[in-house]
C-alpha cells in the first residue's frame, strides 16, 4: 500500500473523498473504522475487505450492519470509541470526516491508542481531519454545510451541529476570524500536535499527506504500528 499516492488526488471532500480511503485500504484484508457511522465508506467502495466499525449513534450502527451485503464480512458495535475498539488483528485503523474533533481533548489520546491496539504489527492507522484557515470565503457555507451534514446523519451529533451554528452566525461573515473561536465548536488540534499524539501512542513514520485542500483544509494523517 502506498499512501504517498494519496498527495496526488484530486478531490473535493465536500463531494467525495472516497479516492483517498480506496489507495488507504488497497490490499487490506481487515479494516477497523472508528466513528464508522452508517458504512457509507464500505459501502461506497464496495466492501472490499472484511470491514468492523464501532459508532455512538444506535441509529448508524443498525444502518451499517443493514448494509453488509450477504457474502461480504462486516459488523459495527454501539459504542464510545474512546474505550471500545471494533476488532484486533485488522491491517488498517480508520477515522474519518474529523471524527475525533466531535469528542473531549481528554480522549483523544484513547481513541488513538485504540487504534494501535486495533491494528497488528505493520498496520496502519489513518485520521481524516481538517486544518481551519483564519480567513476565507466561503466560511459561513462550508461550517453550515457541516452542521447540516451533523444533524442528516445523528441525533448524537445535533449538540454540535447547534455549535457550529452558532459559531457561523457571530463569526462566519467574510474576512472574520473564525479559527479563534473553533474551541466553540469541536476540540481542534494542529497538525503538529496530532502528530504528536500519533507517536506518543506507538506509531512510527508519521506523516501528514493532503489532497487537494478544500477550504477549511483536510489533512490525513498516516502512521504505521512496528
Amino acid at each position: 500500500m502506498s499512501l504517498t499516492s494519496v498527495a496526488h488526488l484530486d478531490f473535493d471532500r465536500r463531494t467525495n473523498d472516497l479516492p483517498m480511503w480506496a489507495v488507504v485500504v488497497a490490499g487490506a484484508d481487515r479494516v477497523a473504522d472508528f466513528a464508522c457511522g452508517s458504512g457509507r465508506i464500505p459501502e461506497c467502495l464496495g466492501w472490499p475487505c472484511a470491514w468492523y466499525g464501532v459508532d455512538l449513534d444506535p441509529t448508524a450502527v443498525s444502518t451499517f450492519n443493514e448494509r453488509v451485503p450477504p457474502l461480504a464480512v462486516g459488523e459495527a458495535i454501539c459504542a464510545d470509541m474512546a474505550n471500545h475498539t471494533p476488532c484486533v488483528d485488522a491491517d488498517v485503523a480508520i477515522c474519518a470526516f474529523s471524527s475525533l474533533y466531535l469528542l473531549p481533548h481528554n480522549q483523544h489520546a484513547d481513541v488513538l491508542r485504540g487504534m494501535v491496539a486495533s491494528v497488528k504489527a505493520g498496520g496502519v492507522v489513518a485520521i481524516e481531519v481538517f486544518q481551519p484557515q483564519p480567513r476565507f470565503r466561503g466560511f459561513r457555507e462550508e461550517f453550515k454545510s457541516l452542521a447540516d451534514g451533523l444533524v442528516r446523519t445523528s441525533r448524537y451529533h445535533t449538540d454540535v451541529s447547534q455549535r457550529i451554528t452558532r459559531v457561523v452566525r457571530l463569526y462566519g461573515h467574510a474576512g472574520g476570524e473564525p479559527t479563534a473561536k473553533l474551541s466553540e465548536v469541536i476540540y481542534w488540534r494542529d497538525v503538529e500536535d496530532m502528530k504528536r499524539l500519533l507517536s506518543d501512542a506507538g506509531l512510527t513514520g508519521v506523516e501528514a499527506l493532503t489532497a487537494r485542500p478544500v477550504p477549511a483544509g483536510m489533512v490525513l494523517l498516516t502512521g504505521r504500528k512496528p
